[in-house]
């Protein structure tokens, strides 16, 4: 990834190094990389513009055959991670105060759940558990 003041670049590259990368999209206000479907649809979240009371707000935004659309609408929405077969959206918010994580159909994100108090999910490897930190004490 290389950041600039005005957008942001997502380049591929092979993990074991070899080959030289291209960028593949360009976003204009990219902040942090979701995951991908298996269909090839990218998920990122993007830091919106200051609202009047001086917060930035964070979104969560899909890109897939040269459409983008909002996922979840700008607000206090963090981190964000994909199930492996691209069905499901796992991200934490702080909308209470505390921080919760919640888990929606990544196609249609009207609708969640409430799964925990805590933060930085993380799906299993076969997509049936979802592990999250929380704090204790």
């Amino acid at each position: 990834m290389a950041r600039s003041s005005c957008s942001t670049l997502v380049w591929p590259k092979s993990a074991d190094g070899r080959g030289d990368p291209r960028p593949i999209v360009r976003f204009p206000r990219f902040h942090w990389l979701i995951g991908w479907t298996p269909d090839g649809t990218l998920a990122f979240g993007t830091l919106e513009s200051p609202s009047p009371d001086g917060m930035s707000r964070t979104s969560i935004q899909a890109i897939g055959g040269g459409v983008t659309r909002q996922v979840m609408r700008p607000g206090e929405t963090w981190g964000g991670r994909l199930s492996s077969d691209g069905r499901w959206l796992a991200y934490y918010l702080r909308e209470s105060g505390d921080f919760e994580v919640y888990v929606s159909p990544f196609q249609n994100t009207g609708t969640r759940w409430l799964s925990a108090d805590g933060n930085d999910p993380s799906w299993s490897p076969d997509g049936k558990e979802l592990y999250y930190g929380a704090a204790t004490g």
